[in-house]
């Protein structure tokens, strides 16, 4: 016989869940007994919650305002906290979004037609055999 889910604890756990606790700090601030916690993975709470959180999320439109704003308010606790790894990676977030920090080589290149490739090639040609023959001109012999 499977015991019902309470629903005040439920309610508790999608609320830690959604305030950013892992599953079993949610099940424990919830008020769950130690044994349960142990099982939090495969804990019906933990999954009803984690499916209450997801629609919840669907439902909400998350804009670029909404993201860059969440990560303002997690830089200045981090700042409160004094944590400042948080502080860096939030700052390489924000970097990013303005794409400040991209590793990207640009190449810009033309594919030459046979015709526009011989005349370039006989210009270079020409050019190479008059700089080598100014070259052996100035030396003395």
């Amino acid at each position: 016989m499977s015991r019902s889910v309470d629903t005040i604890k439920q309610h508790k756990v999608t609320q830690a869940i959604l305030k950013g606790c892992s599953a079993r700090q949610a099940l424990k601030n919830a008020g769950y007994a130690p044994a349960t916690i142990s099982h939090s993975t495969h804990n019906k709470v933990v999954k009803e919650s984690i499916k209450a959180v997801l629609a919840k999320i669907q439902k909400k439109d998350i804009t670029v305002e909404y993201v860059l704003n969440n990560l303002y308010e997690d830089r200045q606790l981090s700042l409160k906290k004094k944590d400042y790894s948080t502080v860096v990676k939030t700052d390489e977030l924000l970097g990013k979004y303005l794409a400040m920090f991209t590793d990207r080589q640009q190449i810009d290149m033309r594919v030459l037609s046979k015709e526009e490739q011989t005349i370039i090639n006989k210009y270079t040609d020409a050019n190479i055999d008059n700089d080598t023959n100014a070259v052996n001109d100035e030396r003395p012999i």
